[in-house]
């Protein structure tokens, strides 16, 4: 018997592969891009025959949330078939990311990938129900936000047929955190304000203080007239003429302004 060269073997072995029959298998582990955000999920390339299951999000810790925030959500899928006795899932977001809740039976391709979904199909409860839990990782802006998920409802026996899927929406919001601002309201006391006048007793603002300016603040002291009369004695702003007011007012006449 004549031995086959390399390149010979290799295509005979290439043959015999191509020519077995080859039988529709479902995928056990999940399908990311199948959760409806881009109009797709496996309802019809990937799994057909079945009933479609009821599919709805749950948010236990509310659907309004503060940026950044880490906040579980689930995935409900209820079989509508006793049939369909396994689910599984694919979620993603319009913005954020996904995070890891049950590493054992979900998985996301690589960190920062937008898509979560399942390592294997989960058997449903008594009530037809699989649930699977995961992470959402809000966005830093403040903005309304979206999160798509689909439920696949399958018959477990290893192929495509009997299955079907179905598929959700949750509306989001990340909100700024709440801002308590208190308003105290009071009268502050009467703060005393220096007249602007650069020499005191200069009433006319003429840069000297004469002796008419002088008996003017002496009479103001003595109580008339109202010290508006010459706002200038009153250095101190405390709508009064004093002594020592009159006296700096005469040193200003004496040796001038200044």
């Amino acid at each position: 018997m004549l031995g086959l060269g390399p390149s010979r073997a290799l295509a005979l072995a290439t043959s015999a592969i191509i020519a077995v029959p080859v039988v529709a298998m479902a995928n056990a582990g999940g399908i990311v891009g199948q959760s409806g955000r881009n109009n797709s999920i496996c309802s019809t390339a990937c799994h057909v025959g079945g009933t479609v299951p009821i599919v709805e999000f749950e948010a236990p810790q509310g659907t309004e949330v503060e940026p950044g925030a880490i906040v579980l959500f689930r995935l409900r899928i209820t079989s509508t078939s006793p049939l369909q006795t396994h689910a599984g899932f694919n979620v993603a977001p319009s913005r954020g990311n996904m995070g890891v809740v049950d590493p054992v039976g979900t998985y996301q391709p690589f960190p920062g990938f937008p898509d979560i979904t399942h390592t294997m199909p989960r058997a449903n409860d008594e009530q037809g129900v699989a649930i699977f839990e995961f992470n959402w990782l809000a966005p830093a802006t403040p903005g309304a936000y979206t999160l798509f998920g689909a439920g696949n409802s399958v018959d477990f026996n290893g192929g495509s047929g009997g299955d079907n899927a179905a598929a959700t929406t949750l509306s989001l919001r990340v909100v700024g955190p709440a801002t308590v601002t208190a308003t105290v309201t009071s009268t502050p006391e009467a703060t005393p304000t220096p007249t602007p006048f650069p020499c005191t007793g200069d009433c006319d603002a003429s840069g000297s203080v004469t002796v008419d300016e002088i008996v003017r603040g002496v009479n103001i002291a003595l109580g008339s007239p109202p010290v508006d009369e010459c706002p200038a004695f009153d250095r101190d702003g405390n709508r009064a003429v004093t002594v020592d007011e009159i006296v700096e007012a005469i040193d200003m006449a004496l040796e001038g302004c200044g």
